[in-house]
């Protein structure tokens, strides 16, 4: 039997073996992962679009060309504050996405990030702030709007993984992640706060007013009490609810159905009444500046309605119009709408371009 000094004399060369395999080793191993890391690959673009005929209610301010976008199922990563847009994106086949800041007026671009940005990428904005969650597991940045330089920077645990959905209400950032986790940070300083809320509102898309408004069931919109649980109203829609709705103060606008094609529904936020319907032809998100709401439909039409009555007020006709697309291309490309400020930006995936536009309600 070993002595106890033989027994640490192996156990202290044993530990040194393993340091120095790891030494060795580590660089190697982290060459071979960089190596076989997957590389931002975007899809080609192809053919062009031109705007055909606009209603008085538009005026072409811009375009830009060769800008790919990169978005996802649940939100685009399209965002402007009303005199700045803000994207995820690059302008190469093969280079990696940052994220860029442009102005609103003239399309110029005013500056990049220092670092590219880890897909997959959910963003949201808070006044001065730009809340980017990238990678997996996510990490959750806050960028100043003003310069681009990063505010703080939060690591999620490794247990949970790419983050879906995420939103600002008053100074919480809430990050619906999976699996199944809801995380709550301080905004301005990127702390965690200890809040629980029931993993049964998964996934939250608001809380606002002592109401959490979240997903039940994949087509299914719930309002429920946060102080008593209560369910206060439900709607359930004929497809399932992917990208997060979009709530103004007295209505909630949610897009149903895939990210290529899918059905608008305009309900009132204190009952869950649903006002209105439209048709099942919507390929981009939706978005609403006041009363207006904006969004693209497969005919490549922009369309402008009253957000209470449905009432179509205007629209931009381009062409070619995409349901001319095989089916493979059009599932695969995404296209976004981003009004704000009496500005109206359009992006085509199919292309790489981005459109803006004034929105002019009384012309």
């Amino acid at each position: 039997m070993l002595s106890k000094k033989n027994r640490l004399f192996i156990l202290v060369l044993i530990i040194l073996l393993i340091v120095l395999i790891n030494i060795y080793y580590r660089p190697r191993i982290d060459q071979i992962n960089e190596a076989y890391a997957p590389k931002p690959q975007w899809a080609t673009p192809f053919g062009s679009y031109t705007v055909n005929i606009a209603s008085t209610h538009f005026d072409k301010l811009w375009e830009i060309q060769n800008l790919f976008i990169y978005n996802n199922d649940y939100g685009r990563n399209l965002l402007t504050d009303g005199k700045n847009i803000f994207l995820v994106g690059s302008s190469k086949l093969e280079s990696p996405p940052f994220l860029y800041r442009f102005d609103l007026l003239d399309g110029k671009q005013e500056w990049v990030s220092q670092e590219e940005i880890s897909l997959p990428v959910v963003m949201t904005q808070k006044s001065n702030n730009i809340f980017v969650a990238s990678g997996v597991p996510s990490v959750i940045a806050a960028y100043d709007v003003d310069s681009g330089t990063e505010i703080w920077r939060r690591q999620l645990s490794s247990r949970m993984k790419s983050t879906h959905y995420m939103f600002v209400n008053s100074n919480d950032l809430y990050i619906s992640t999976v699996p199944v986790h809801l995380e709550i940070i301080n905004a301005t300083t990127g702390i965690v706060k200890k809040e629980d809320l029931s993993e049964d509102f998964f996934p939250i898309f608001l809380v606002d007013d002592g109401t959490i408004y979240h997903r039940t069931l994949p087509d299914r919109l719930q309002a429920t009490s946060k102080l008593t649980g209560d369910i206060l109203w439900e709607v359930q829609f004929n497809e399932e609810i992917l990208l997060i709705p979009i709530f103004t103060t007295e209505f909630i606008l949610v897009r149903t159905g895939h990210p290529s094609r899918g059905q608008l529904s305009v309900i009132e936020r204190t009952t869950g009444n649903v006002l209105w319907a439209g048709p099942r032809n919507i390929v981009s998100n939706v978005s609403v500046d006041g009363e207006i709401i904006f969004y693209l439909t497969d005919q490549s039409r922009l369309i402008a309605q009253n957000i209470q009555t449905g009432e179509k007020i205007g629209e931009i006709k381009f062409s070619p119009e995409l349901i001319d697309m095989n089916a493979h291309d059009f599932s695969n490309r995404e296209f976004s709408v981003v009004a704000s400020n009496g500005f109206v930006l359009v992006y085509f995936g199919s292309s790489w371009q981005l459109f803006a536009f004034r929105f002019l309600p009384d012309s």
